[in-house]
C-alpha cells in the first residue's frame, strides 16, 4: 500500500510513526515540528481542531503554536463556556419561576372569584373568562367570554347517538332561553336504558374546543343520570347567557323576511325530526314572530 504524501509540505511520505491525525486529514512529523507541536505535550486538543489550510498558512507565515498560550486560551474558553451555561441555566430558572408565579396568581384569581368549576374548567363571571389549568395531558387554556361562539350537547346511548350541537348550529342564535328545549331534547326521550356518554363541547373563535364530560362510561338511566342532566342544563343556561351577552355587543341587524322564513323552516324540521316537541316548537315559533 502506497504511503500518503503530507498535504501540508507535499514532500514527506507519511507512515504510522511519522504522522498525526488532524481535523481534515493527516500531518507529517516535519510539519508538526515547524508548527511547534512535535515535542509539546497535550497536542491532541490542538491537532483535532487543526485544518490543512490553517497549518499551511501558519508555516508559510513562519508562525508556530505557543502551547502555553494555547493552553491558557483553551482554559479560558472552557471557563467562559461553563459560565455561559450557568448564566443561561439561571436565566431559564428565573423565567420559569416568573412564569409559575404568574400562573399561580392567575389560578388563584379564579379561586378568589369563586368561579364555577366543572371537569377541569373554570368559568368566571367576574373576570368573564374561561380557564383550563395545565396538567400532564393538556396545556393551559385561557379564553375571554367574547371568544366563546357555540357549544354542542352530546348524548350516546345503548340504542343511538345524538349530536345536538349540529342541531343547535342549525337553530343558531334564535333559541335564546330555549336551552331546555335543546339540551332537554338530548335526554328527554327515554327510549334507552344505558347512557355511555353525555357531554358539552365548548367552541371558541380561535378554533379551540373543550369537552366537559358528565358521563364517559356505561351508566344506567336513573337518579344519577337525571342529576347529571340537571347539571348540564344549568351550565347550558350559563353558556346561553354568555352567548346572549356576546350577541348584544355585536351590531344589530334586522332579520329579513327571507331569514325569518328560513328560521321557521328550520324549526319545523327540528319538530319533524322529533327533536322538538309540539309545545317546544310553538314556543320557539312565537319568539321568532314576536321579535
Amino acid at each position: 500500500m502506497a504511503k500518503q504524501i503530507c498535504p501540508i509540505c507535499n514532500e514527506t511520505k507519511m507512515g504510522f510513526f511519522n504522522s498525526e491525525k488532524i481535523k481534515d486529514g493527516k500531518i507529517c512529523e516535519n510539519c508538526e515540528i515547524k508548527l511547534g507541536l512535535k515535542f509539546a505535550s497535550g497536542n491532541y486538543e490542538i491537532l483535532k481542531e487543526l485544518t490543512i489550510n490553517h497549518a499551511k498558512e501558519m508555516i508559510e507565515n513562519g508562525k508556530i503554536f505557543d502551547y502555553s498560550q494555547e493552553k491558557t486560551n483553551r482554559k479560558r474558553e472552557k471557563q467562559q463556556a461553563k459560565d455561559n451555561y450557568v448564566a443561561e441555566k439561571q436565566k431559564t430558572k428565573e423565567a420559569e419561576a416568573e412564569a409559575k408565579a404568574e400562573y399561580d396568581a392567575l389560578l388563584q384569581s379564579f379561586k378568589d372569584n369563586k368561579a364555577y368549576k366543572i371537569d377541569g374548567i373554570y368559568i368566571d363571571q367576574k373576570s368573564k373568562r374561561f380557564f383550563v389549568p395545565q396538567t400532564l395531558l393538556r396545556s393551559t387554556m385561557l379564553e375571554p367570554f367574547s371568544n366563546f361562539v357555540d357549544y354542542e350537547p352530546v348524548l350516546r346511548t345503548n340504542s343511538k347517538t345524538k349530536h345536538h350541537g349540529l342541531t343547535r348550529a342549525v337553530v343558531g342564535g334564535i333559541a335564546l332561553g330555549g336551552v331546555g328545549a335543546i339540551v332537554g331534547a338530548s335526554t328527554g326521550h327515554k327510549d334507552y336504558s344505558i347512557i355511555t356518554k353525555m357531554s358539552l363541547i365548548l367552541r371558541f373563535s380561535d378554533n379551540k374546543t373543550y369537552e366537559i364530560k358528565y358521563i364517559n362510561s356505561e351508566t344506567k338511566v336513573g337518579l344519577i343520570t337525571n342529576g347529571l342532566e340537571k347539571q348540564m342544563n344549568e351550565l347550558a343556561t350559563v353558556l346561553e347567557n354568555i352567548l346572549a351577552e356576546n350577541k348584544t355587543s355585536e351590531p344589530n341587524e334586522l332579520p329579513s323576511s327571507n331569514s325569518l322564513a328560513d328560521e321557521l323552516t328550520k324549526l319545523a324540521n327540528l319538530k319533524d325530526a322529533g327533536i322538538l316537541t309540539e309545545d317546544e316548537f310553538n314556543q320557539q315559533k312565537a319568539k321568532l314572530l314576536n321579535n
